[in-house]
């Protein structure tokens, strides 16, 4: 079989029309939606034996005193009466007292001696650069506590990298102590 220079086989032509087809049906949305989560500053304040310094029950404990985070001009002083709830509702609320739980046979239980400061909410699809000032009743020097939040997509996919500092060392993002 002959072609003329000027005519393109019929494969071609069939190739040449599915290929972008194909191509186009492979970059749609893969129906995925993305809940981020907020950013929060979470601080845990021990003594040197790692006690919670935050828990009422501990020797030496900051439970109901001043405790203040500054951050960009405002002051958030802690609420040491708040209700924690875990119903989540992300919005900013300053700085307040969380307490985790600890497992107890087949449920839940809060727990004091896991008391730690929270301070956010911060929108979590969004890139944060946080910088606070920790000041604590009867300590004249703040600790300077900064967060880094980025987030990248790939493929459709949220990687999300959190770095913290305390008093200018790099510290675990998920894990801010300060030792008394």
């Amino acid at each position: 079989m002959k072609f003329s220079s000027n005519r393109v086989p019929f494969r071609w032509r069939i190739l040449a029309f599915l290929v972008p087809i194909l191509m186009l049906s492979s970059c749609k949305d893969d129906g995925m939606i993305w809940d981020m989560y907020p950013v929060n500053v979470n601080i845990y304040i021990q003594d040197t034996d790692g006690a919670n310094l935050l828990s009422p029950s501990v020797t030496g404990s900051l439970y109901g005193k001043k405790i203040v985070v500054k951050y960009q001009g405002e002051e958030y002083e802690l609420d040491w009466d708040a209700n924690e709830t875990r119903h989540y509702m992300p919005s900013f609320s300053g700085l307040s007292l969380k307490t985790d739980y600890t497992q107890s046979g087949d449920h839940y239980e809060k727990d004091v001696n896991k008391n730690y400061l929270s301070f956010g909410e911060f929108d979590g699809e969004d890139n944060q650069d946080i910088s606070i000032s920790l000041n604590i009743e009867g300590y004249p020097e703040p600790w300077e506590i900064s967060v880094s939040h980025r987030i990248k997509w790939k493929r459709n996919k949220p990687q999300v990298t959190n770095t913290a500092t305390l008093n200018g060392k790099e510290v675990s993002y998920d894990n801010i102590r300060i030792s008394l």
